[in-house]
């Protein structure tokens, strides 16, 4: 511990108690850990979504050997929900919240090849994203990420990439039969658009959410459409490895449907 953080951590005493907690915290999920309950979860989650998780692993490895830079370093289970549902239904049109990389336009690309997918994200000079957003607070960082993601788009002749704020689906009257949400996921911007999400989907037509904790505001947002009678949704582990950052744990996807 260095001279500075320890002073610190004595100027700041319950910033110290919450690291230490957060040690054994960390210590005593590593020790927990059960990998393959967790998958045995997932399977049975799956199936109670008439998909099949075991296959969809089969299938990814796969296309992860034909196309590597679609494998992402955080391995997240909606490339499984992707492939599984590739396996079952017949999207016509994809809507994707939040492109980052392009990783998953580009998966969803290849797994729906008759498919017109929509991807949208930020302007690269929006200030949400200047800000760090992406943890790229470097300008050169940014440059070769963003030069990364249009070239990976580029080559996916059904894909079709747009720079806007999410709040502008608002108006958008497309309706589509699948939509992933992955932008921002604060209030209220997550709130609206998972609002917008239910809107634009074709009947008998599913969304799902990425990094949905049990507290958070998506979750929350979830949860009041449902309490009110409007949807139906349920929930996969968003991992069942042990990531590096522990932090990661106890994150979730959601699937959801409007109700009948």
């Amino acid at each position: 511990m260095n001279f500075y953080k320890a002073i610190n951590y004595i100027i700041n005493p319950n910033r110290f108690y919450k690291r230490v907690r957060k040690y054994f915290d960390h210590k005593n999920i590593v020790k927990n850990y059960n990998y393959h309950l967790l998958e045995n979860e997932q399977s049975q989650k799956f199936k109670q979504l008439d998909l099949d998780y075991e296959k969809s692993k089969l299938d990814l490895d796969k296309l992860y050997d034909k196309n590597p830079e679609l494998k992402v370093e955080m391995t997240s289970c909606h490339h499984n929900l992707f492939a599984s549902l590739s396996n079952k239904h017949s999207l016509k049109d994809i809507l994707e919240i939040g492109t980052h990389s392009g990783a998953g336009a580009a998966l969803l690309s290849k797994l729906f090849p008759n498919s017109m997918i929509d991807t949208i994200d930020l302007p690269d000079d929006h200030d949400y994203v200047e800000s760090g957003s992406y943890g790229l607070q470097e300008n050169e960082k940014r440059h070769s990420f963003f030069h990364k993601r249009n070239k990976l788009l580029q080559g996916c002749k059904n894909v079709t990439f747009k720079q806007m704020d999410s709040t502008g689906l608002t108006f958008l009257s497309k309706k589509y039969d699948f939509i992933w949400v992955d932008g921002n996921h604060e209030f209220p911007y997550v709130a609206v658009d998972i609002a917008n999400a239910f809107r634009l989907l074709q009947p008998g037509g599913l969304i799902a959410c990425d990094d949905v904790r049990m507290n958070n505001h998506t979750m929350k947002t979830l949860e009041q459409f449902s309490n009110a009678g409007f949807i139906d949704f349920s929930l996969i582990h968003k991992r069942t490895l042990l990531p590096e950052n522990l932090d990661l744990i106890g994150k979730y996807i959601a699937v959801a449907k409007l109700r009948s």
